[in-house]
């Protein structure tokens, strides 16, 4: 398995763990975005839409055009995550993000 920027991907496979090619794939895929610190493989990863399910992905939002991985949490499990698209920026709600989390669980609920 070869990866295009090794530095920024940490894996937690078991040790004779052969990682499909098209996994590898997604995952160089993902690094190749500048805004991408960090990408974990976890032991129960596998092929996602875009993004390999069983991974964490940090990145810095402070480049322009950065992206949100959505499909990180993966489409197969409803486990409650939601992405919605707002108008609104971090600046101006920090100070209500709370107040914010209840509105959108109510809504959601």
């Amino acid at each position: 398995m070869t990866f295009l920027r090794p530095e920024k991907i940490k894996l937690f496979l078991n040790e004779n763990e052969k990682m499909p090619e098209d996994l590898v794939d997604q995952i160089n895929n993902v690094s190749k975005y500048n805004c991408v610190n960090q990408i974990v493989i976890l032991p129960d990863a596998h092929l996602g839409h875009f993004f390999p399910v069983g991974s964490v992905v940090s990145v810095d939002l402070s480049y322009e055009n950065c992206l949100i991985f959505p499909s990180g949490i993966g489409y197969d499990i409803n486990c409650g995550v939601r992405m919605v698209k707002t108008d609104l920026f971090y600046e101006n709600v920090k100070d209500r993000l709370s107040e914010l989390a209840d509105k959108l669980f109510k809504i959601f609920q």
